[in-house]
């Protein structure tokens, strides 16, 4: 299993994204972690429900397990890194404000 499934697994989220239905979102990724710890898709789709539902600190400490393993498995950078974070609206809670945009309102 792992990621020969990971096609399926996105067909059977993303109606469950749309639908808001974070509840089963969070624990379907929670049950691919207990069995696959390492599953960076997993990770990264389980920080974001964390985000979506407010529980950032959560989000945060899930993220960087992600983040040090896309580093190591993957090879990713900083800035691929941080731009797919940015590219996500999912995690729009964890974004600080730059420059340009001015503190959050």
């Amino acid at each position: 299993r792992g990621l020969r499934d990971l096609p399926r697994r996105h067909e059977f989220a993303e109606p469950l994204w749309q639908a808001d239905e974070l509840a089963l979102l969070e624990y379907g990724y929670r049950q691919v972690l207990e069995a696959h710890p390492e599953d960076l898709d997993a990770l990264y789709h389980y920080a974001a429900v964390q985000a979506q539902l407010g529980r950032l600190e959560s989000a945060h400490e899930v993220l960087g397990k992600w983040v040090r393993q896309a580093v190591n498995q993957l090879g990713m950078t900083a800035t691929e890194i941080a731009e797919a974070l940015n590219d996500d609206g999912r995690f729009a809670l964890l974004r600080l404000p730059t420059v340009d945009e001015g503190p959050a309102v």
